[in-house]
């Protein structure tokens, strides 16, 4: 059964389900809308145990929220802004990242999998993302 709500900043906001996705291998995406909100809209992502995102850079967007929802401490979040990996962040509870225009980003799971949520501002559409082969050189 689908989640029906999404708690964010101290609030609770229905939402409704519009589908899910493997994304690769061991990388399940859930897409929600905001009920009644059209600026922006939500994935639930649930990884396997040492499960890795695709890499990918950010091509279109105002900002991109990255949370984790539920995961162990060797569960990571890596992105290469500006040429650096200024925000390189891990364990249970990592903070809320914004992810910008040109961010390359890849989360890893940990042990015990992981589950992250991703608020795209505006909604996502196609091409928002480029899936990467490597890490680009710094």
């Amino acid at each position: 059964m689908s989640m029906r709500t999404f708690d964010y900043l101290g609030k609770t906001f229905p939402v409704e389900s519009q589908g899910s996705e493997t994304v690769v291998d061991g990388v399940v995406c859930e897409v929600f809308k905001f009920t009644g909100l059209t600026a922006c809209d939500l994935a639930i992502v649930t990884m396997e145990p040492l499960a890795k995102t695709p890499i990918q850079v950010v091509r279109n967007g105002v900002v991109t929220l990255e949370q984790i929802i539920d995961g162990e401490g060797d569960t990571n979040l890596r992105v290469l802004r500006a040429g650096k990996y200024e925000v390189v962040q891990s364990g249970p509870h990592i903070p809320s990242t914004p992810i910008l225009p040109s961010d390359v980003m890849q989360w890893t799971a940990g042990a015990k999998g992981a589950k992250f949520s991703e608020i795209c501002w505006p909604p996502f559409e196609e091409g928002r993302f480029e899936t990467l082969d490597e890490w680009p050189n710094r």
